[in-house]
């Protein structure tokens, strides 16, 4: 597993990328709960970032969500020639 993610009913949550990268944040669901914003907060325990949640537009299109599937359409820039283009994330609840 590339990446861990454990979404808390606090608003938190926290993110083991590769078993090594340690990520903490923030998340919440934009005005009709069609995207997701996830702010990140600490990278392996050093504070970053510099705007809250509140501040930060939700980008991620939530293009699934059940009880145990979270599926994530997300727009970037790749690569290092910095091309922009789409990725899709999904999450499976664990023993799924």
């Amino acid at each position: 597993m590339a990446e861990v993610i454990t979404f808390k009913n606090d608003g938190t949550y926290d993110k083991v990328l590769y078993g090594q990268m340690s990520i903490k944040g923030d998340w919440r669901f934009d005005q009709d709960s069609t995207k997701l914003n996830m702010a990140v907060t600490t990278v392996n325990g050093a504070r970053v970032g510099r705007m809250t949640i509140k501040e930060s537009k939700p980008i991620d299109t939530i293009l699934r969500l059940t009880k145990d599937t979270l599926v994530l359409g997300t727009l970037a820039y790749y690569g290092a020639s910095k091309e922009y283009g789409h990725d899709d994330l999904y999450y499976v609840a664990e023993g799924q």
